[in-house]
C-alpha cells in the first residue's frame, strides 16, 4: 500500500465513530421523512375519497317533512279521559 492510502486508512479509522453516528442520524432522518410522506399521501387518499363519497350523499339526500298534529291530538285525547 502507498503512505497516502495508509494515511487515509488511518484517518478513516480514527474518525469512524464520528462517521457511523452521522450515517445512523441521515438514515433515521431518511426513514422519518418516508413516514411523513407515506401519513400525509394515505391521509391525502382518505380525505379524497371521503370528500367523494360526502359530496355523493349531498346530492341524493330528501328533507322527509312530518306532520305530528295528528298524534299530539291522539295524546292528548288519552291524557283527557
Amino acid at each position: 500500500m502507498s503512505q497516502a492510502k495508509v494515511d487515509n486508512y488511518k484517518k478513516s479509522k480514527a474518525n469512524r465513530q464520528k462517521i457511523m453516528k452521522r450515517e445512523k442520524i441521515m438514515h433515521r432522518l431518511e426513514m422519518v421523512c418516508i413516514a411523513l410522506v407515506c401519513v400525509v399521501f394515505v391521509g391525502w387518499i382518505g380525505y379524497s375519497v371521503y370528500a367523494k363519497i360526502d359530496r355523493a350523499q349531498g346530492t341524493a339526500q330528501e328533507t322527509v317533512e312530518f306532520d305530528a298534529s295528528a298524534v299530539q291530538n291522539y295524546v292528548s285525547g288519552l291524557t283527557q279521559d
